[in-house]
């Protein structure tokens, strides 16, 4: 800061740097602040629009997230979502998986419409990026699933549900304790449909499952 000067761009991303390291070492407030400091300095010598901006807006709104403020969070995210659209084009990888940090954002405010409408965006993304049975795929399938289920369309949650449990069980092994929520969710899902054997052989692995890994 003495040779530079506290707001020059030299400083900031240090500032910058120093706040990912304590994101990942568990502190988000000191995360959080630092973060704000060099997002401030930044955006005075690159521009509010810059695409490196887009990258510390997310990990300042994953850092509000972390602290429970996810209104704060949705708005860095559209705004970073908007500079990597223009940057990359809506169709990049990148946007996919601002798209996703997103809709979970709306996913945790209760807003499960526009969760749905950002997974659904950002799902043929990651399919052409990683290829259809990916795990990063399944992920965002399961988190649409859970849209779905929120919004009450059972079918389209099944649909979904169905499709990632092979990707899961290809990538964990078919009593890894990460399938017992997918299981439990699509058994639920055709619970609601009227298939109550469906429901019942799904929610039994899912028991055995959480049984042997929780005791």
């Amino acid at each position: 800061e003495k040779h530079y000067g506290p707001d020059s761009y030299e400083v900031a991303l240090i500032v910058e740097h120093l706040g990912i390291t304590y994101g990942q070492l568990g502190d988000s407030k000191k995360q959080r602040d630092l973060l704000e400091r060099a997002s401030l300095i930044l955006e005075k010598h690159i521009g509010p629009a810059h695409n490196k901006m887009a990258t510390i807006l997310t990990n300042l709104g994953n850092a509000y997230g972390d602290l429970g403020d996810v209104d704060k969070e949705r708005e860095l995210l559209e705004r970073a979502l908007v500079i990597k659209e223009a940057h990359y084009g809506s169709d990049n990888y990148q946007v996919a998986v601002t798209l996703t940090n997103l809709a979970t954002a709306y996913g945790n405010l209760g807003e499960a419409n526009n969760q749905k409408e950002l997974l659904e965006k950002a799902l043929p993304i990651m399919e052409a990026h990683y290829g259809p049975d990916n795990y990063q795929v399944a992920m965002t399938l399961t988190n649409l699933g859970s849209a779905y289920g929120d919004l009450g369309d059972m079918n389209k949650q099944r649909v979904v549900l169905e499709k990632a449990l092979p990707i899961m069980e290809a990538h964990y092994g078919p009593d890894n304790y990460h399938m017992a929520k997918t299981l439990a969710n699509l058994g639920h899902a055709y619970g609601e449909l009227g298939d109550i054997n469906k429901k019942r052989e799904l929610l039994e692995r899912a028991i055995a499952i959480k049984e042997a890994h929780y005791g």
